[in-house]
């Protein structure tokens, strides 16, 4: 991954989206010195050409299109560098955005603007951000990337300790958000997502480079690259912490205390959120990330950021705007699929607000929004809901989100609530299914996990298709996608204190749950339980495994002829 480094140095490349040019009505109406896409009218006599994509494409990204059958199409060309220098000749550019044909230039005055629709090869614009922002407008609204703002000390106990099992020996304080996914299952088996580039979108990686929790990334050369797309800084562990904490459920490891869900994947670290402002130039940033990615090669885009609203009304979207296809990080999040990646977005902590949706890129055809759940399984009150404006099933799935294990720019464990920390674990662990299974696409991969999650044959907009079980994503991948599969589910499993059982049923009935040694014999029975049409928690562990040995055990749920098993294990 090293070779990447150089190649993203001098990569050009941008993004941008294009709205009605009356959409930056009010108060952005009139021309503002600022930041403008233009938007050109083609690629033609371009020096690039498809059959030489090594002038443009890292190695890697060549490899993972050719792995995968993703052909090159005119959108992956660069821009022209001769219309390029035509609009450097009038202003200065930024970057330019080979999916969308545009340039990022900033203007000036409005006849540097008349100039550039002189240009034979003009075609549209749209202002993104004024040259400067001013003291009052910044910090005004609640800012859009997704975490709460309340974090607290790590709760009291020790760290598990003298057990033989792998996983609660090096899990530590974060073991229940990893277990309750079944990512121990991918870890037992050797899957630490070496192999799988990840890339991070963020507002900042604070201490990032200095902190232990992160050590054994830079010393086993784990960091691909990082980049900064905010006001030219290249030090990005200057800046916020948010990345920080969001990477640190993925790849911190403190031994004796905790260890992320995939500490041997590699990492892209991009800063795309100003978090002194929010302009649509931030979503621009997002596509510019998303193309930097797709060059280096990634396979899995986390975002832990999202979009609704703006420092000028006008660029605010509304909630038909979130049809998966119409915003600029949508689109961006649509053609990274299409090339191969895999993107994982927080779905948002709108909930309790008076905006209620999922952001965006969270709608996105796509993309996998994730959700926050409590680690009792129960969705995060902040959690956003769905549908997508389209009427699709959002979020995608649910993860741990709410009093998530964290290390924060200090390097000390903590904990944090938001959906933030719920689009990491997933992208964690399908860094390491995805090094199980190096064959398959990214809508294998992301079919897989969607099918595994719990409330998979009865969505909501609540809790979208429910919480992923990456252990039967395993068995999905492996071609045992039956029925049956998704009936009964144990999370988290080993069972803990608040494990139950997770059940679809097709009609009210009332049914029997036996609990099974692996000798066969029955340790214990629950009869007549009443449960509901369509997905049922059932708790019967608390009482139960508490007075029982560490062992395997099986749960049959029966109701007449119908049977369904399940397996738990009990660890301590």
């Amino acid at each position: 991954m090293i070779a990447v480094k150089l190649f993203l140095r001098v990569i050009i490349t941008a993004l941008v989206v294009f709205l009605p040019i009356d959409s930056t009505a009010e108060s952005c109406a009139s021309f503002k010195p600022g930041y403008y896409f233009i938007k050109l009218t083609d690629k033609n006599n371009s020096p690039y050409c498809l059959s030489n994509p090594g002038e443009f494409l890292s190695n890697y990204s060549i490899v993972r299109r050719e792995k995968f059958g993703i052909e090159l199409n005119e959108m992956d060309l660069p821009v022209n560098p001769q219309y390029v220098a035509s609009i450097a000749d009038i202003a200065d550019v930024i970057y330019t955005s080979k999916w969308f044909n545009a340039v990022l230039a900033v203007l000036n005055s409005e006849s540097e603007l008349a100039d550039i629709q002189s240009l034979a090869f003009y075609d549209d614009f749209i202002y993104l951000k004024p040259l400067e922002i001013s003291e009052d407008s910044e910090i005004k609204k609640p800012q859009n990337y997704h975490y709460s703002d309340i974090f607290n000390p790590l709760r009291s106990g020790g760290v598990v300790t003298n057990v033989d099992n792998f996983y609660e020996s090096a899990y530590g304080y974060m073991e229940e958000q990893i277990l309750m996914l079944n990512g121990h299952v991918l870890h037992n088996n050797g899957y630490f997502g070496a192999g799988v580039p990840v890339a991070l979108f963020d507002a900042g990686y604070y201490k990032l480079d200095s902190l232990f929790a992160f050590s054994h990334l830079w010393d086993n050369n784990r960091i691909i690259d990082y980049i900064s797309l905010v006001d030219d800084d290249e030090n990005i562990f200057d800046s916020h912490h948010h990345g920080t904490m969001v990477l640190s459920t993925m790849a911190a490891i403190i031994p004796g205390q905790l260890m992320g869900a995939a500490p041997e994947a590699s990492y892209l670290l991009i800063r795309s959120e100003d978090v002194h402002s929010e302009y649509l130039i931030e979503e621009a940033n997002w596509l510019r990330a998303a193309e930097i990615a797709d060059s280096a090669g990634v396979y899995i885009i986390n975002s832990s950021l999202g979009y609704t609203e703006f420092d000028c009304p006008s660029q605010n979207y509304t909630y038909d705007d979130l049809d998966g296809e119409s915003t600029i990080s949508a689109r961006a999040a649509n053609y990274a699929h299409q090339r191969g990646m895999l993107v994982i977005s927080s779905a948002g902590n709108y909930a309790q607000r008076d905006w209620t949706y999922i952001g965006t890129p969270a709608d996105s055809y796509e993309a996998i929004a994730a959700g926050a759940v409590l680690l009792n399984g129960e969705r995060a009150i902040f959690s956003s809901l769905g549908p997508s404006a389209d009427g699709r099933v959002k979020p995608d799935i649910m993860a741990p989100g709410q009093n998530v294990v964290i290390v924060n720019g200090q390097g000390i464990p903590t904990q944090g609530s938001g959906t933030s920390f719920s689009a990491p674990l997933v992208s964690a662990l399908t860094a390491c299914l995805w090094q199980e299974f190096p064959n398959k696409n990214n809508q294998e991969i992301k079919n897989a996990i969607i099918k595994s999650s719990s409330r998979y044959l009865n969505p909501d907009s609540n809790y979208g298709f429910g919480i992923p079980d990456f252990a039967k994503a395993r068995n999905i991948l492996k071609g045992i996608d039956v029925p049956e599969l998704y009936k009964l589910s144990i999370v988290p499993n080993p069972v803990r204190k608040n494990s139950y059982l997770d059940f679809y049923s097709d009609k009210q009935k009332h049914v029997n749950i036996s609990i099974y040694n692996i000798k066969g014999q029955i340790v214990d029975e629950i009869n007549n339980v009443f449960i509901n049409k369509g997905a049922n928690k059932i708790f019967p562990f608390n009482d139960i495994f508490s007075i029982m040995n560490s062992g395997v055990y099986i749960i049959k749920i029966s109701s007449g002829s119908d049977k369904y098993i399940g397996k738990a294990l009990k660890a301590f």
